[in-house]
């Protein structure tokens, strides 16, 4: 709702002139101002930018009207549509990301969060035609922060989201097209940013870009040899392994319990089409315990004792949050489907110490 009246009337006022000086300025009644300031009427939009010009303000912010909402308005709406999804449906939950976006058509750091939520839930489409939709919606927001964003981080975080609305909508070569080549062999941006840090001989400062950086370094990499094994090369043990000694290593199931849980399903998975039931029951068995221990300490991203400067990164950088981009509920019913719904787990879900697990896990979450 526009404030046009309180504005005049706040600006007036701390200028310290009168009703009759403003009228007299802008050449219009006394009684003119006064139903301005009391909302009875508004100023003629001939009249908005000499108003604006006079308090030395923007007609924007003389009307009320605010282009952009807060990266906090962003999180605070992101929640409420990550609240009400399960409940409302997806197709609900569109028509009110679509009026938001109407409202705050420029706002782009809100077209990328919204278009982001929408990745994250397509799964929750009713069919196949449904998710697709939803991820044509999604890729034309994108696509139109990349067509007018004036910033270069935004429009480069956008890109690669566009890229992944493609791959999921099955035009690989389209996303290709987008993405700049990483054929050629070069100093990756990281070192030399951190190089540049370690100049500034800012120890503490230093230190946590140099933790950020190695996280994200650990997940891309461990992105990539996931995706290397699904390949089903003569070597995909060999890979699956060094994945979980990253893991690990750098204290994974502690930190980011969701991408532990995606490579239990994909180890899983593996074993299963190689005949393996014993190895797969045993990835089984792991995922399911940790979704089981996670209920007491949620999926939230956190740092340990080695990340220990990078929880403040999380909290501006992971959808604004340390929250996952999907609630707890929505984690647990996907891993549980992801293992119920594939006749290939129908044997090991049946044994004994699975089936016991997969019921506590229904138990505790309350599914």
């Amino acid at each position: 709702m526009l404030k046009i009246g309180e504005n005049i009337l706040q600006k007036r006022k701390e200028r310290g002139i009168t009703q009759e000086e403003l009228a007299e300025f802008m050449m219009v009644t006394k009684a003119s101002v006064s139903k301005w300031e009391t909302g009875q009427s508004h100023p003629d939009i001939l009249l908005l930018p000499k108003l604006a010009t006079f308090f030395n303000i923007s007609v924007d912010e003389l009307i009320g009207y605010d282009p952009d909402l807060s990266l906090t308005q962003i999180q605070k709406f992101y929640l409420d549509l990550e609240n009400r999804v399960l409940d409302a449906g997806m197709d609900s939950i569109l028509e009110d990301i679509e009026i938001k976006i109407k409202q705050y058509y420029s706002c782009f750091e809100l077209l990328y969060f919204m278009a982001l939520f929408i990745l994250n839930h397509c799964d929750l489409a009713t069919d196949d035609v449904k998710k697709e939709e939803y991820l044509e919606y999604a890729n034309n927001i994108l696509r139109r922060v990349c067509e007018h964003s004036k910033d270069p981080i935004q429009k480069e975080q956008s890109l690669s989201l566009r890229a992944a609305c493609l791959i999921s909508l099955g035009k690989s070569e389209e996303a290709l097209n987008i993405l700049p080549s990483s054929d050629m062999l070069s100093i990756s941006k990281d070192c030399l940013v951190a190089s540049a840090y370690l100049k500034t001989k800012k120890e503490n400062e230093v230190d946590q870009k140099l933790q950020v950086m190695i996280y994200k370094n650990i997940i891309d990499l461990i992105t990539l040899l996931m995706m290397k094994s699904s390949l089903n090369n003569y070597d995909w043990i060999e890979t699956l392994e060094k994945v979980e000694d990253l893991i690990e290593t750098f204290n994974l199931t502690q930190i980011n319990v969701s991408i532990v849980l995606n490579f239990y399903l994909s180890l899983a998975t593996h074993y299963i089409d190689d005949n393996n039931l014993e190895l797969a029951g045993k990835y089984v068995e792991k995922l399911l315990n940790l979704l089981i221990k996670s209920k007491d300490t949620s999926f939230k991203i956190r740092g340990d004792e080695y990340f220990n400067q990078i929880e403040e990164w999380f909290d501006e950088n992971l959808l604004l949050s340390t929250n996952p981009n999907r609630s707890d509920d929505m984690i647990v019913c996907f891993y549980l489907e992801a293992i119920a719904n594939n006749e290939s787990f129908k044997g090991i879900i049946s044994e004994g110490k699975v089936k016991f697990l997969v019921d506590k896990v229904r138990e505790i979450y309350s599914l």
